[in-house]
């Protein structure tokens, strides 16, 4: 590390003309660390965000006691700790402050140690686990679910009160979490106890947390059925945990969580079959081999490729016909575009037909491809027509039913008004 000595009042005079927009000069900082931190510092002001810029005031506090008192800005590359968003985003939760900066009393340890004394001297009534202070250098917006969590333990809230925190997650794993390894973040040593708790093996232990699924806490119910499922069989590899982890993710993200739960239900070898399929099925890599969809870089690729989007058609209204129910009017047939990949693989499994591979031809915008769906009365989506229009002559090519069947007649009429109001034709 460079810890070349910088004076005190020179950096922090260089951070004030920074933070009040006046010109400054990098020479004067010769240390390489500290230059690069307040270049970043230079930078994240040059905006017409008033969030950020109204955390002026509240950032130049907090950096004049870490200048003033500690080493941490020139003992600390920005990509070994960077200080200066995770700064910004103490600033933000200025509200969760117990105590004033200006009355820190530097600690003599490590620089390390210094960082997480000043965390703690801002926020903490009680005393936090230290794999807590890391929630600052997570990026994302300004507001995060696990600094929330911080502020509140910070504060003395129990961990059972913890918004947005499963049920899954019960009292022994929130307390056996604190004795996950050290280099673990909190989603992460959430899931280690969960998967101690359900005595799951080290190999698989390991392959759960390095999945996409760890941070994903909105459908627990999904994740934690699995964890069971593959902690109590003895002759599951762990090396197919990913294979079935990101087919069930793929699922999630593209709105069919009924789907993936459903899934996670069936026998354990039969859901590995499954999920094998569904990377098979993907296009541009045929004839897959297991070993192959073990590879995560791989499995990778095919979501981002499954996930392509492209531009809707210009000029086409969302279009709905109703039906009066027993509460009234209410949506009955709608017809909308489809513009991923994604929704493509999606409308091709549960039509049975080929459109999954226009996916090229949406892309270089010579199709668009819509879908003619039926809603029940809890609003629930049944696809009846996929419908391909020529884009560059807004003229319908194709309408197909279920296996290429022909629309009923019923459903020509609606497509002739959604054709009319869109300007269309046949």
């Amino acid at each position: 590390m460079n810890t070349q000595h910088v004076p005190a009042g020179t950096a922090f005079a260089v951070a004030t003309r920074i933070l009040s927009g006046q010109p400054w000069s990098a020479k004067l900082i010769k240390n390489d660390a500290l230059r690069r931190h307040l270049k970043f510092l230079s930078r994240s002001f040059r905006t017409r965000d008033q969030a950020i810029l109204k955390l002026r005031p509240d950032l130049e506090r907090l950096l004049r006691p870490l200048l003033e008192k500690t080493t941490v800005l020139c003992d600390f590359h920005p990509k070994e700790l960077a200080v200066i968003p995770s700064l910004i985003r103490m600033a933000y939760y200025r509200e969760f402050w117990v105590r004033d900066p200006a009355d820190w009393p530097a600690s003599t340890g490590s620089t390390r140690e210094q960082w997480e004394g000043f965390i703690a001297h801002l926020f903490e009534r009680y005393p936090v686990a230290r794999r807590w202070y890391r929630v600052w250098e997570i990026k994302g917006t300004l507001r995060y679910r696990e600094r929330d969590w911080y502020c509140q333990l910070a504060q003395g809230a129990g961990r059972r009160s913890l918004e947005g925190l499963p049920d899954t997650i019960n009292s022994r794993a929130l307390h056996l979490s604190d004795q996950a390894p050290g280099e673990l973040t909190m989603r992460q040593s959430f899931r280690w106890a969960q998967l101690k708790i359900l005595q799951a093996s080290e190999a698989l232990i390991e392959a759960v947390l390095e999945s996409p699924l760890v941070d994903d806490f909105s459908h627990d119910t999904i994740w934690f059925r699995l964890f069971q499922k593959v902690a109590s069989s003895p002759d599951f590899d762990p090396c197919n945990f990913g294979i079935i982890a990101d087919a069930l993710l793929l699922l999630v993200r593209t709105g069919e969580w009924c789907q993936a739960k459903k899934l996670v239900n069936d026998p354990l070898q039969q859901l590995l079959n499954h999920c094998v399929g569904r990377w098979q099925s993907l296009p541009d890599h045929p004839n897959l081999t297991l070993k192959e969809i073990r590879r995560p870089g791989l499995r990778a690729e095919l979501t981002e490729l499954a996930f392509a989007t492209w531009e809707p058609m210009q000029e086409v209204a969302h279009f709905q016909t109703e039906v009066c129910g027993q509460n009234g009017w209410r949506p009955d047939a709608e017809i909308i575009e489809l513009t991923t990949h994604a929704q493509l693989l999606e409308e091709s499994r549960r039509m049975h037909h080929c459109v999954d591979s226009y996916r090229e031809f949406c892309l270089k915008r010579s199709s668009s491809i819509f879908t003619l769906r039926y809603l029940d009365e809890s609003g629930k989506a049944r696809p009846g027509v996929t419908i391909e229009v020529y884009r560059p002559k807004r003229r319908i090519v194709q309408v197909r039913r279920k296996r290429n069947d022909d629309p009923y007649e019923h459903e020509w009429d609606i497509l002739r008004k959604w054709a009319e109001q869109n300007r269309l034709v046949f």
